[in-house]
């Protein structure tokens, strides 16, 4: 088990709390900044403040654009045949399965099989960050593509309502490279897999969305299937 003290761990919290605490005064303030009319201007700081907190398009034009996005979904629909549709689903369940059994089998490499100096690997905000910094490149270059492809990749909503979903990722991640100090990647696996179920009541209970049957089915499905594929190793099948 790592040696830690509860001061380092004391210290990685403040961290966070005053990285995240810095951006979301930063937030609070450029909110306040907009609402008493600070206008939108060509230099780099008001297009950052405005980008920050403030709606890139009004709600008729906002409503326009849906509109019309859905509708170009539906028609590139209706012309897709059905085995492009097949090759594509294809395509994109192999990718998906490839990436993630590499990215388990280097993240549990990284954080639990000592080096050539005897040492372990024990910066789990590095491998975070490293991670982002890569998604970002990623990210940029398939918006590149899409929009020399004369694919609209603009968006509404202010860059900080992104940040809800991101600092919550961010956390989750870091403890997910922590607790592979102490468990093993399958065990992580398993209690992964039971995140549906919560996810499913906190949208009933916060936003009263009512799921079909089917969707209880999966969730149930996703859960069993990791236990039962755990309980078959084990027993050496």
């Amino acid at each position: 088990m790592p040696d830690r003290t509860a001061a380092d761990n004391a210290l990685e919290v403040l961290s966070y709390a005053i990285s995240f605490g810095s951006f979301y005064l930063f937030v609070w303030v450029a909110r306040k900044l907009v609402k008493t009319g600070y206008q939108e201007k060509t230099g780099l700081w008001s297009r950052l403040l405005h980008a920050c907190v403030s709606e890139q398009l009004d709600p008729g034009e906002k409503l326009k654009l849906a509109a019309e996005a859905s509708d170009k979904g539906k028609k590139d629909k209706a012309t897709e045949s059905f085995c492009y549709s097949a090759l594509h689903l294809c395509a994109c369940t192999g990718g998906i399965i490839v990436a993630y059994v590499l990215w388990g089998y280097m993240q549990e490499r990284i954080m639990t099989k000592p080096y050539a100096t005897g040492e372990l690997f024990h910066s789990s905000k590095f491998l975070v960050f490293a991670n982002r910094v890569l998604a970002l490149f990623v990210a940029y270059i398939a918006r590149e593509i899409q929009r020399r492809n004369g694919t609209d990749v603009s968006h509404t909503a202010p860059l900080y309502q992104f940040s809800f979903s991101s600092v919550s990722n961010i956390v989750s991640s870091v403890c997910q490279y922590e607790a592979l100090k102490y468990i093993s990647f399958p065990t992580q696996v398993l209690s992964k897999s039971c995140k549906m179920v919560p996810v499913m009541m906190m949208g009933y209970l916060v936003s009263r969305k009512v799921y079909p049957m089917t969707e209880y089915l999966v969730a149930v499905m996703v859960r069993a299937c990791p236990n039962l594929g755990l309980r078959l190793a084990r027993a050496g099948c």
